[in-house]
């Protein structure tokens, strides 16, 4: 399901990676890091909903379940929006990677709609306690910057670049009709992240009051498409996993990461 809204929302885009792909679900966080191994992740304050591993021969996507009844479609949607950013902006300045990711993998599915690029929720509130990111600094800061070695500053990093890809999609004028094509048309033509976004937007000490008013306040934007057919759960065939082939998996999976 989570698949098919990111295939409507993204028509232009590369969804498939070219290669088998795997998707292992987790119940809980202990169990995606004890398979997973990612002690790394223990270190960010935080632990991340999922990880997409990209190898020679197969791609691996794993995410967890255990975030509340909204979790699964986020889970696996940013999951998944990970893996369509590494095929189509591996070339990008991080700022548009995270907010592209961020922006369409923050899928609903409910009552036979579904939605997308829904503003992050918590960020208002947020905001108002933290001072936000020079705009200078949030385009040209990479997401493993030292700065952002603290959980929760990575954490509101993300929720940043997730606004600015949601202002640059929703706030077009006379003059830029389709800001966000029109910002990575300039970095695609080899223009930098702030020289690009100042042609589009302006000026930047400007725009940066323009923008934290922006994530300063409640946004209602999204993108409302048709849901995708529902798969009856009964339909599809369940076994567990010997240990030898749970090992295997696993064998293979950390030959990628």
């Amino acid at each position: 399901q989570v698949r098919t809204v990111l295939e409507q929302a993204m028509p232009d885009f590369r969804v498939d990676p070219g290669r088998p792909a795997r998707v292992l679900v987790f119940k809980d966080a202990k169990g995606m890091e004890a398979f997973t191994q990612a002690e790394k992740t223990k270190k960010l304050g935080y632990r991340p909903s999922g990880l997409v591993q990209l190898g020679r021969e197969r791609a691996y996507v794993a995410y967890r379940i255990d975030g509340g009844p909204e979790d699964p479609y986020q889970a696996a949607g940013l999951t998944l929006a990970m893996l369509l950013g590494d095929l189509n902006f591996h070339w990008a300045p991080d700022w548009l990677k995270v907010g592209m990711f961020s922006f369409y993998g923050s899928v609903r599915v409910r009552a036979g709609r579904a939605r997308i690029g829904d503003f992050p929720r918590w960020l208002p509130a947020e905001a108002r306690y933290r001072q936000p990111l020079r705009i200078e600094d949030l385009v040209r800061m990479k997401s493993d910057d030292p700065m952002l070695t603290d959980g929760q500053k990575q954490f509101f990093y993300y929720g940043e670049c997730q606004a600015l890809v949601h202002y640059l999609i929703f706030h077009p004028s006379r003059e830029h009709p389709k800001p966000l094509a029109e910002v990575v048309r300039e970095l695609s033509a080899g223009a930098g992240p702030e020289e690009a976004l100042r042609r589009v937007v302006g000026d930047l000490r400007a725009f940066q009051r323009t923008f934290q008013g922006y994530i300063r306040g409640y946004q209602t934007s999204g993108l409302e498409l048709p849901a995708p057919p529902q798969v009856a759960a009964e339909s599809i065939p369940i076994r567990g996993l010997s240990p030898g082939e749970v090992a295997a998996l696993q064998g293979d999976f950390l030959i990628y990461a």
